[in-house]
């Protein structure tokens, strides 16, 4: 099995691969999180706006990656949340395969950084998987869904086999008489 060893610092040419990498520029701007996987008890409708951003190169980054598959694409962006921000490792992922790969790679970091997957499901909309506690995912969009598109999406995803989740945010629309 091949190992790849990706090292973040400054004075490797691989550090601009982390900070620059082009594969995580689709993701930056601003995302609401609408549904999250596994179910949350009760019926919680906050809708989170998440701001993803490039990081600017800093020495205190100096972040070392062993992965078991040599198609690891990490990248490091910024996560602005409501009363959090933090820099996060993510990898990038444009495929359902490619996404089964990561989720079976434990990467290992040093210093030890929990590894995001993410995963485009179209223009509009990702999946964020956590790696390491509870292994949530959450599914962002660029806009409030209404119902209907929430169930749209909930279709094209479905290959992924996910557990039962609990929608965080839509759009409220008035029933039909």
């Amino acid at each position: 099995m091949w190992k790849v060893l990706v090292v973040l610092s400054i004075a490797s040419a691989a550090s601009a691969s982390f900070f620059d990498n082009p594969s995580v520029e689709p993701f930056y701007g601003g995302y609401t999180m609408i549904y999250t996987w596994p179910a949350i008890p009760g019926n919680s409708i906050n809708c989170s706006v998440a701001t993803f951003a490039k990081v600017e190169e800093s020495e205190e980054l100096q972040i070392s990656c062993e992965c078991g598959r040599e198609s690891a694409d990490l990248a490091l962006i910024l996560q602005d949340l409501p009363n959090i921000k933090y820099v996060q490792l993510v990898d990038v992922v444009q495929t359902a395969d490619d996404l089964r790969n990561a989720l079976a790679d434990k990467c290992k970091c040093t210093p030890n950084k929990p590894r995001d997957i993410i995963y485009k499901v179209d223009d509009d909309h990702f999946l964020e998987y956590e790696t390491v506690g509870d292994e949530r995912v959450y599914l962002f969009g660029k806009e409030v869904p209404t119902q209907e598109q929430v169930t749209g999406l909930l279709e094209k995803i479905a290959d992924l086999e996910l557990p039962e989740g609990s929608l965080i945010c839509h759009e409220y629309t008035e029933p039909e008489e």
